[in-house]
């Protein structure tokens, strides 16, 4: 009796901790896929910043500078060519030209300038966006690093924890076939004596 009560017990607490298991298992599975899908989205993000890298800091190539010298507006040697910078310039020039106080042919000198700070200004503009594009990628790639190290570090604690209740499994099992063991020898020996007291009994009575 003392023997099952202990095996009964037993497969019980395996019963329990193979739940528990099972319960990690299905969590780690579910991490994975979280953690692999963040991986591929990293994927997706990251030649963004590469590209732009490529473009705006790796390789030499600067918003462009204007190249033409227009002395009223600045020169070349402090120009400032921000998308803002140069769209103040323009705005100068177009203010001039409207006034009508410059001859004609400075007003055709100021178009041809107007023309380039335009092209500059696109060109600058664009330059921008591939700026804040870039910042905006590695601000992204960087928080899905994050998370997908936050997930990985969930994935291996907690098939960490599944592996010991699965160690304690077997170690359980282990103990069950030695109870087993023990309880069919006390059974057997329970039986010889048995037979031990029968025949005895039976020669008394004869």
């Amino acid at each position: 009796q003392q023997f099952s009560n202990q095996i009964r017990a037993l497969i019980q607490r395996i019963k329990d901790l193979k739940q528990k298991r099972d319960s990690f298992t299905s969590e780690v599975k579910d991490l994975k896929l979280k953690r692999d899908t963040t991986h591929k989205e990293i994927q997706k993000a990251a030649p963004v910043v590469k590209d732009a890298k490529g473009q705006i800091i790796s390789v030499p190539k600067p918003i462009p500078q204007p190249t033409h010298s227009y002395s009223s507006y600045g020169s070349n040697q402090n120009f400032k060519s921000s998308p803002g910078y140069l769209k103040k310039q323009m705005e100068k020039i177009e203010v001039t030209i409207e006034t009508g106080a410059v001859t004609f042919t400075k007003e055709k000198e100021l178009m041809k300038k107007l023309k380039q700070f335009k092209k500059e200004y696109q060109q600058a503009t664009i330059a921008r966006q591939e700026q804040n594009a870039a910042r905006e990628a590695q601000h992204k790639v960087y928080d899905l690093n994050k998370e997908a190290e936050t997930y990985h570090h969930l994935v291996m604690h907690k098939a960490s924890e599944s592996q010991k209740m699965h160690r304690e499994i077997l170690e359980i099992a282990k103990q069950i076939d030695e109870l087993k063991l023990k309880e069919k020898e006390a059974f057997d020996k329970f039986l010889t004596l048995k037979n031990e007291f029968n025949d005895i009994n039976n020669q008394l009575k004869s």
